[in-house]
């Protein structure tokens, strides 16, 4: 990597959302988060065999996962799967439009990291494209 890195306002992945301005649609935050997920997890292959360097690739790589396994967590909730009485374990307060929403600034926060690659660009990670209905 030479000493000098060009910046770009490229973005080297996109994912596409829709979210509801009903915040309490919990199908929808249900079906979202699965849709998130596997995007998600498409970005994460693919970055395994990417252009950037090695320790962008290991922290994005961390990132993906911590993302990944909080939706799923959250859909775990969702369902009905871990019983509102173990709600205090998780610090779980049973408002999930709360939690959806944390989330999703997490991922927004992912997106606009910047990472290095191996041909000394320095590009915007992931557009997360947005759509309201």
């Amino acid at each position: 990597m030479s000493n000098t890195l060009k910046r770009v306002n490229s973005w080297k992945y996109s994912i596409p959302i829709t979210l509801s301005d009903d915040i309490e649609d919990v199908d929808l935050m249900s079906n979202e988060s699965n849709h998130i997920i596997r995007q998600l997890k498409r970005i994460k292959k693919s970055v395994k065999n990417s252009n950037l360097i090695d320790d962008e690739k290991n922290t994005i790589d961390y990132s993906l996962s911590d993302i990944i396994d909080k939706f799923e967590f959250f859909i775990e909730l969702l369902n009905g799967n871990i019983h509102p009485d173990d709600w205090d374990d998780y610090d779980f307060d049973g408002n999930f439009a709360d939690m959806f929403n944390n989330y999703l600034t997490e991922l927004y926060d992912l997106g606009d990291t910047r990472v290095i690659t191996t041909n000394d660009t320095i590009e915007k990670f992931m557009l997360i494209n947005t759509t309201r209905i």
